[in-house]
């Protein structure tokens, strides 16, 4: 999840609470490139290891819906070609 400098007072706040629900294989940071708007990306694979082929997903919005963000999230994280489970993963690992 990224958002832009110019989006609404509490952007940060509301994306952390999203992260801070369970953080694994998630990254929330600051892109100053986007202004007012709030980006959510996510790339999967149909196959671990195929990251040459697969699908982008993104979602562009102007302010923090929390339950559209947690649907975005629970459908597309754990999906990507890296083939880690999620259980496997920790905040701050690589």
């Amino acid at each position: 999840m990224l958002y832009g400098p110019k989006a609404p007072a509490g952007t940060a706040d509301a994306l952390r609470a999203i992260y801070d629900r369970d953080p694994r294989g998630f990254v929330v940071a600051p892109e100053p490139e986007l202004g007012k708007t709030i980006a959510l990306g996510a790339w999967t694979s149909e196959s671990t290891g195929d990251s040459e082929f697969g699908t982008g997903h993104l979602a562009k919005c102007p302010q923090v819906d929390a339950d559209a963000f947690n649907q975005f999230v629970d459908a597309y994280r754990g999906h990507g070609p890296e083939g880690t489970p999620l259980e496997l993963l920790r905040p701050g690992s690589t």
